[in-house]
C-alpha cells in the first residue's frame, strides 16, 4: 500500500483494553504508520483518545461519539469523499457498503463464523443483531473488496468455500499477531497457558480436555 497517498482505516472496534480485532486493528495501524497520510477513525471515548495518544503514530485521526454501525454505514462514506481517500482498511468482520464502491477496499475477515447468522434461542438480542448485520454486510459486498485478508490458511479456505464466486488470488494471510516478542522462560518450568474462548469454533473443551491428560507430566496449567 505504499504507493497510495491516502489510507483510512477503520478503529471503531477498538476499545481500553483491546483484545481479538481491536488488537490486530493498532497492530495494522503500527505497521502502515510509515504511510504518508493515515487516517484512524474512532468511537470517541476518553480511553480511545488515551490509546492513540500512548501509540504515539503519525496519523491522523477522527473520534465519532456514535456506535460503530453508524460511523461504519454513514460516516466512513462520507470521510472517504471528503478526505479523497484511495483505500478503505476495515478491520470488523463487516464493511461500508457504500464505502467499499468509492475507493479500493480492503477487508480484514477475521473469521467467518462470526458472520454467520445465529439460532434465534442462543445469545442476547445485541449479540444476534451484531451477527446479523455482519452476515448481511459481508455478503453484500465482499465481491466489491478488492482485497480479502485473513488470519489462517483454514479460514482461507472457510470463505472460498462459502463466498463461491471469491477469487483465490484476492485472499491474502496475514497472522493474528503482526509483531513478535521473546520472552525468556525458566527451563524448570513445565507450566502451560491456554488462551481462548466461549465461541464454539475455538474449540476450548476440546483443549481442556486433552491437557487435562497430560496434567501429571505438566507442572501447572491455566485456563
Amino acid at each position: 500500500m505504499t504507493n497510495f497517498r491516502k489510507v483510512l482505516v477503520d478503529c471503531s472496534q477498538v476499545t481500553k483494553t483491546p483484545r481479538g480485532m481491536g488488537l490486530y486493528t493498532i497492530d495494522l495501524a503500527r505497521s502502515l504508520n510509515s504511510q504518508k497520510s493515515l487516517l484512524l477513525v474512532f468511537r470517541d471515548s476518553k480511553d480511545n483518545r488515551q490509546l492513540h495518544k500512548s501509540l504515539k503514530l503519525n496519523a491522523e485521526a477522527i473520534f465519532i461519539p456514535l456506535p460503530q454501525i453508524l460511523i461504519e454505514q454513514i460516516f466512513i462514506p462520507l470521510l472517504i469523499i471528503y478526505y479523497r481517500v484511495e483505500v478503505y482498511v476495515t478491520v470488523g468482520d463487516s464493511v461500508s457498503i457504500l464505502g467499499c464502491r468509492l475507493c479500493t477496499t480492503f477487508l480484514l475477515l477475521h473469521d467467518i463464523y462470526f458472520t454467520k447468522p445465529v439460532d434465534l434461542r442462543s445469545y442476547s438480542i445485541k449479540r444476534r443483531l451484531a451477527r446479523w448485520y455482519r452476515f448481511l454486510t459481508v455478503s453484500c459486498c465482499i465481491h466489491n473488496c478488492d482485497k480479502i485478508i485473513t488470519v489462517s490458511n483454514y479460514m482461507k479456505k472457510q470463505i472460498l468455500k462459502r463466498y463461491k464466486k471469491v477469487s483465490d488470488d484476492k485472499l491474502y494471510i496475514i497472522p493474528n499477531i503482526l509483531r513478535f516478542e521473546k520472552t525468556k522462560c525458566p527451563k524448570k518450568n513445565r507450566d502451560v497457558l491456554l488462551v481462548t474462548g466461549s465461541d464454539p469454533q475455538k474449540n476450548a473443551n476440546w483443549a481442556i480436555y486433552l491437557l487435562s491428560k497430560l496434567k501429571d507430566e505438566i507442572g501447572n496449567i491455566y485456563v
